[in-house]
């Protein structure tokens, strides 16, 4: 599937650059009275603040959003950030300020809710260190590899198909993601 492609891409392309990645997973609502929009302008919004913030604060991350529909009115994303491990050491108050920034994109007062920080965030996939040797350095190995499958089962929640809908309007994405090779 093109979205386990896509994370799998950006793990990599982290995990060869950077020897602490931070794992951010969260989900985005709108308000159950907020006008029904089927575009993903609102999404596209948000992420270009978080990457225009993200290069501003050189915090070099990728991203993955994924729309979803179920029986709610309106869609949802299941999003993904892996960041540099080394500038990003507080989850938490990065989620803090996407929430902030989704309640700003909607231009709403309060943005309380909308905003949902998933369990077990803040995974840190950590490479062995370059010197590390012998038992230290297959503890090490051990350690990254059982991070890396965990985050990236955490992450493979996005591409679960049961509540993706096969009709989009013309020229809407199903999914983005930030990795362009």
């Amino acid at each position: 599937m093109d979205i386990l492609k896509s994370i799998y891409d950006a793990f990599e392309y982290m995990t060869s650059k950077y020897s602490r990645v931070m794992l951010i997973r969260f989900d985005v609502r709108f308000p159950q009275s907020y006008y029904k929009d089927d575009s993903n302008r609102h999404i596209s919004h948000l992420f270009k603040m978080i990457t225009d913030n993200s290069k501003y604060r050189h915090l070099a991350l990728q991203y993955i959003w994924v729309r979803e529909r179920s029986d709610a009115n309106h869609q949802h994303y299941h999003c993904m950030i892996l960041a540099n491990g080394h500038k990003i050491q507080c989850y938490y108050s990065f989620l803090k300020k996407i929430e902030r920034q989704w309640t700003h994109v909607l231009n709403l007062k309060s943005g309380e809710g909308l905003v949902h920080f998933c369990d077990n965030n803040g995974l840190m996939i950590r490479k062995p260190l370059r010197n590390s040797i012998g038992y230290e350095r297959r503890d090490q190995e051990k350690a990254f590899s059982k991070a890396y499958e965990d985050a990236f089962y955490r992450c493979s929640y996005l591409a679960k198909v049961s509540t993706k809908t096969d009709r989009l309007p013309p020229n809407v994405r199903r999914y983005n993601s930030s990795l362009r090779r």
